[in-house]
């Protein structure tokens, strides 16, 4: 007899709420869940594929330990461990803890507890080294809250907007900002109530339904944002009375934006100035509006500089809560808060924590540069990293592909756990099988730590929502698979290491469940975990809803509108001289840019076979065709200073001429035969770590790089 259980997709930061049917406790279709008070019925084609990922043939039930001749054989998870534990002990008695690191990557998502335990682990073997792939996706966000400082009264709620401002994302694919039904808020929120500029080199799903776009040259956000400043303040549309009390450096970032002139932004950006005066005149003549950045721009060069400009465009515009306001996205699952109509001080953004032997790079906002990992990995000495235990896919995900594998490999132990054989894992020493989403209990607190911290803006939800569900059927009969905080839990009890969850000591000699872990993470919760519990299909706490509070009356904080650094910065992309900065030639022609497509949320393999689109096109404009006589479907090679790689080209009138749109996280290993019709082609191919790094965060150029394209002979 079918039943229906409820379960929570966390295939992206949307964590969508889902109704599952089984038939014999096995699941046989997903359905959106009506019955959701935020949600209502909202799903993606990524949840929609989820039971045919349980069931697909290529999954992993059984860990894997790489042999000598580089194939895999399975392994009793216990015995993994066992060995794992001998392995890792051997390495930290020689080389001592540093030796020793980790990764967080998307995968870690589906497993909330595998995250936090791995940190533990690190903590008590002595080890700081945790990477996460926030130095390598939008690392400038945490740089420009640092030096510009922080609203204490959180980000505007939706319905207060009159405007909103995207620099370089797609909400309608990437849902960030817009992250329940991004196509049906859109057309609420900019029918009537607000006006919508997209600022994109693709006349992408959310650009098309914009009010302004501006089609830029990639790599030339911070240009047009600057001239935006340049006309607010030109205009007279500067929130004075806020400034005064709120902030500090008007008339610095003035000066330095007096060149960024309509004329100039227009020429060298490559936009219309009828369409960039007006975005200025709906950005000056709201009372309150948005403002952000997505994955393209801070992937772009000058990725701090677009995401401070942005910050400063909003304090000018006064665009911040005020005292009175309901809170947009109150506390639930996290520890309550106290919101005040208040700036926050700005903090340092580097110049403490970890140095790295690697290009000088240091820790910063964002955390440790992923950009100095390869280099630790692969550089002789005392802090030369032997170990690694991964969440994600650093093989289709990090920079300099043969490089990544050349690191990986020279690793002493290298251990991911993993839902497929994917890329990553077929370099690991041991993967270990885990359990799939439909096998684990959910709750919604990584979401809204995100967005509440500031890291990813818009992820989360304004309403004080929250829910947890349970696992909605068992693993496959015969499998062998656990949850990844049992790696952990299981290491440090074969070492003898005390393990350590927000400073709640776990007794590892009895069972301990993900539940428990669950506890202890919403420990102190705004909403106990106990009460969401009670909520199947999630819920709405109204008594968990905030008010913002007014300014405290000794509070002298400022915001930073003329940080000295970006204002350097920003004198140095006027100067500079733009082809040069650009790096085009006639061999490398056009520029490349990430983009996202529906039916892939990075590193999925399984998911897009299911979806039957595995490929990800290389997406010029007709024109770019046209001039090269290439057909739809040609293969092509892709080519840049850095490597090359097979693609299969397509027309997309949405691209700017001179622009090659690609998705990355695609594609098999270096040593693998190439498939650009099948797995795809991996973009990091062109790319490399020390390719016009950012010198904070680590992060290279991996939007606007140049590269050329032929038909392939």
């Amino acid at each position: 007899m079918a039943e229906i259980k409820q379960t929570i997709c966390r295939s992206c930061l949307c964590f969508c709420q889902l109704n599952v049917t089984l038939e014999n406790g096995s699941a046989t279709k997903i359905g959106g869940d009506f019955e959701s008070p935020l949600f209502k019925g909202f799903y993606c084609l990524k949840g929609r594929a989820m039971v045919d990922m349980h069931d697909h043939p290529a999954r992993l039930l059984h860990s894997l330990k790489r042999q000598d001749d580089g194939s895999y054989a399975p392994i009793e998870s216990e015995r993994a461990l066992d060995e794992i534990a001998e392995k890792l002990a051997r390495i930290l008695a020689e080389h001592g803890p540093e030796a020793v690191a980790g990764y967080l990557g998307m995968g870690a998502l589906e497993h909330p507890a595998g995250a936090v335990l791995l940190r533990a682990l690190l903590d008590s073997v002595g080890s700081q080294l945790m990477f996460t792939s926030a130095t390598l996706d939008q690392p400038g966000r945490n740089i420009a809250d640092a030096l510009h400082g922080r609203w204490a009264g959180g980000r505007p709620r939706s319905e207060t907007w009159e405007v909103f401002l995207l620099v370089g994302g797609n909400p309608i694919v990437s849902k960030q900002f817009l992250s329940q039904n991004p196509g049906r808020r859109i057309k609420e929120l900019f029918s009537e109530q607000a006006k919508l500029i997209v600022v994109d080199p693709r006349s992408t799903e959310t650009a098309r339904r914009a009010h302004v776009h501006l089609q830029v040259i990639p790599g030339e956000d911070a240009t047009v944002i600057a001239g935006l400043i340049h006309l607010v303040i030109l205009n007279g549309w500067v929130a004075q009375d806020f400034l005064e009390e709120n902030a500090q450096g008007l008339e610095a970032l003035s000066d330095a934006v007096r060149d960024f002139t309509p004329d100039y932004v227009a020429a060298r950006a490559g936009v219309a100035q009828e369409t960039l005066l007006e975005a200025a005149r709906l950005l000056g003549a709201a009372r309150m509006g948005e403002l952000g950045t997505g994955t393209g721009a801070t992937m772009a060069p000058n990725g701090n500089l677009t995401s401070y400009l942005v910050n400063c465009l909003q304090t000018i515009r006064g665009f911040w809560p005020s005292a009175g306001e309901q809170v947009a996205g109150a506390p639930v699952l996290m520890p309550p808060k106290t919101f005040r109509a208040q700036p926050v001080a700005p903090t340092p953004a580097w110049g403490f924590g970890r140095k790295f032997r690697a290009r000088g790079l240091q820790q910063s906002v964002a955390g440790l540069p992923t950009g100095a990992l390869q280099d630790e990995i692969l550089t002789p000495g005392k802090e030369q990293i032997r170990a690694l235990f991964m969440h994600g896919a650093p093989m289709t995900s990090w920079p300099g592909q043969a490089k990544t594998r050349q690191a990986l490999g020279a690793l002493d132990l290298l251990v991911m756990t993993d839902t497929e054989l994917s890329p990553t894992a077929r370099v690991c020493s041991y993967v270990i099988a885990v359990k799939m989403q439909l096998e684990m209990g959910a709750m919604t607190r990584v979401p809204e730590a995100l967005g509440m911290g500031g890291a990813h803006p818009g992820v989360a939800w304004s309403e004080p929502y929250a829910a947890w569900v349970p696992a909605v059927q068992d693993p496959p009969v015969g499998s062998d698979v656990i949850e990844p905080w049992e790696v952990y839990t299981g290491l440090a009890k074969r070492l003898g290491l005390p393990l350590s969850l927000e400073q709640a000591p776990l007794d590892l000699e009895h069972p301990v469940t993900a539940d428990d872990l669950f506890d202890i993470m919403c420990a102190g919760s705004r909403i106990p975990l106990s009460e969401v519990r009670k909520y199947p299909h999630g819920h709405i706490f109204e008594e968990a809803r905030e008010i913002v509070q007014p300014r405290e009356p000794d509070c002298q904080d400022r915001l930073e509108l003329a940080d000295p650094h970006m204002v350097r910065e920003l004198a140095a992309v006027r100067a500079e001289r733009v082809e040069t900065r650009r790096g085009t030639t006639d061999e490398f022609p056009l520029l490349m840019i990430p983009m996202r497509l529906h039916n892939s949320s990075n590193s999925y393999v399984m998911m897009r076979q299911q979806l039957k689109v595995p490929t990800n096109p290389a997406y010029v404009h007709p024109s770019e065709l046209e001039s090269r006589g290439l057909a739809s479907g040609d293969l092509v090679t892709v080519r840049s200073r850095y490597g090359e790689i097979i693609g299969v080209v397509e027309p997309d009138p949405n691209v700017r001429p001179g622009v090659l749109a690609m998705s990355h996280c695609f594609g098999g290993n270096p040593d693998e035969p190439d498939d650009p019709r099948g797995t795809g082609a991996n973009t990091n191919r062109l790319l490399s770590m020390d390719y016009d790094y950012d010198p904070y965060t680590g992060i290279p150029r991996m939007s606007a790089v140049p590269v050329g394209m032929e038909k392939l002979s």
